[in-house]
C-alpha cells in the first residue's frame, strides 16, 4: 500500500492507499478492547462480508454496530447525542475506537462522536465513496447540519488512520462517482491544471487522480489547519454549494451536484468581479459528467445564507476562488460588495438564472 502522512499541529493522520486493507486496519486497531462500527443501511447491506471479515481478523475486540440511514439528514445534534450516549452505555473508554466505513456522512458524524466522546476517542475513517477519499475522509473536519445551514457544529479533529481502497468504486453508483469527481475538479481549478488531462479517462486514471487529490489536501491542512486563510481555498464552489444543499432540504442534491453547481456560479462571480476567467473549462467538465443541477435559488436566499457562512469575519466574506485555473486564491468582499455582485450575477424574476 501507498502511505501518506498528514501532519498538523493537533494530530496526525496515516493514510494508506491501497487494496490489502487488513493488515494496516489490524495495526490501527491494536490495543482497542472495544469498537463501535459506523456505517449506514446500504453500506451494512452490501459489505455484510467485508465486516464479519474485519470482526474475525481482530478477534481480541468486542465490536458493536451502529447503522445510519442513508443521506445528509442523519447529520443531526439528535443522532450525534444517540451515538455517545450508547458509546457511554457500552462503557466505551478512550483506549477504544470508532471506525466508520462509508461516505462523508459517516465520516463527518463518527470523527464528531470520536472527538467529543469523553474529549477524544480512537478514530478510525474507511471511505467507501470517492467524495470521502479525496476530501471528507481527510484532514480532520467533522461535524453535523443545523436547520440554519450545513456543518454549524462541529470540530477539527483527525483519525489516526484513512484506509482508502479504490477497490470500494466497484460498487459506487455512476451518480456518486460523478459527485466526487466535483471535488477532483476542484483540485484541478485551485491547485493542479494537469489533473483535467487525466480526467479526460477519470475510470482508467482513478488511483492517479485519488493520490494527486489527497496530496493536494494534505499540503493545504498542513499549513493551514485550522481554515485561518490557505484552507479556505478548499472550499471553492462550497460557500454557494451549501446554500444549495441546504435549500434542497438536504435530499434534492447531492454534496458533490451542490458543490458543482457553485463552482459555476463561482467562477461567474468572480468573472463579472473581474479578478479572473476560467474560459469555460469548469462548466466543460462539469458537463462531462453530468454535473449539471440547478437549485431554485435567487439573490435573496444565498444573501441571507451568506451571513452564516464560516468564512465571514466582521462585515467581510473570505471568498475562495481561483486567480488562475490551477491556482486558488482568497478574496475579500465587504457584505455590500457580495450584494452588488449578486445583483449581476441574478437577473431579477428569474431564481437561479445566471446572466449570460
Amino acid at each position: 500500500m501507498t502511505t501518506l502522512r498528514l501532519r498538523a499541529a493537533s494530530g496526525e493522520s496515516l493514510i494508506k492507499l491501497g487494496t490489502n486493507i487488513i493488515p494496516p486496519l489490524q495495526l490501527a486497531l491494536k490495543g482497542c478492547a472495544k469498537v463501535l462500527i459506523i456505517t449506514d443501511n446500504n453500506i451494512a447491506a452490501l459489505y455484510r462480508k467485508l465486516i464479519q471479515e474485519i470482526k474475525e481478523s481482530n478477534p481480541e475486540i468486542q465490536f458493536h454496530s451502529y447503522n445510519l440511514p442513508e443521506g445528509e439528514g442523519a447529520k443531526t445534534l439528535d443522532t450525534h447525542a444517540k451515538i455517545v450516549a450508547s458509546l457511554a452505555e457500552l462503557a466505551f473508554c478512550r483506549s477504544d475506537a470508532i471506525l466508520s466505513i462509508g461516505g462523508g456522512v459517516v465520516s463527518d458524524i463518527a470523527g464528531f462522536c470520536a472527538a467529543t466522546y469523553m474529549r477524544g476517542l480512537g478514530y478510525i475513517s474507511m471511505p467507501t465513496t470517492l467524495l470521502a477519499m479525496v476530501d471528507a475522509a481527510i484532514g480532520g473536519k467533522c461535524g453535523v447540519n443545523l436547520k440554519k445551514g450545513k456543518n454549524l457544529v462541529g470540530c477539527f479533529y483527525h483519525p489516526q488512520t484513512v484506509i482508502v481502497n479504490p477497490a470500494f468504486l466497484d460498487t459506487l453508483p455512476e451518480r456518486e462517482f460523478n459527485c466526487g469527481i466535483a471535488e477532483i475538479i476542484k483540485y484541478a481549478v485551485i491547485a493542479d491544471s494537469s489533473i483535467f488531462k487525466l480526467l479526460n479517462d477519470a475510470k482508467a486514471n482513478i488511483n492517479k487522480l485519488i493520490h494527486k487529490s489527497i496530496a493536494i489536501k494534505k499540503a493545504i491542512v498542513e499549513t493551514d489547519e485550522r481554515e485561518s486563510r490557505e484552507r479556505m481555498k478548499l472550499n471553492f464552489g462550497h460557500t454557494f454549494g451549501h446554500i444549495a444543499e441546504k435549500a434542497g432540504g438536504y435530499k434534492k442534491f447531492s454534496h458533490g451536484e451542490a458543490v458543482a453547481y457553485g463552482m459555476r456560479m463561482e467562477a461567474k462571480l468572480l468573472k463579472l468581479a473581474g479578478l479572473a476567467s476560467d474560459k469555460g473549462i469548469i462548466a466543460k467538465y462539469l458537463d462531462k459528467f453530468g454535473l449539471t443541477a440547478t437549485p431554485n435559488l435567487n439573490k435573496e436566499i444565498i444573501a441571507e445564507s451568506l451571513l452564516l457562512d464560516k468564512k465571514m469575519r466582521g462585515e467581510n466574506l473570505y471568498f475562495a476562488g481561483f486567480s488562475k485555473i490551477g491556482k486558488g486564491e482568497v478574496y475579500k468582499f465587504s457584505t455590500q460588495q457580495v450584494h452588488n455582485y449578486l445583483d449581476l450575477l441574478f437577473k431579477e424574476g428569474e431564481n437561479g438564472d445566471i446572466v449570460k
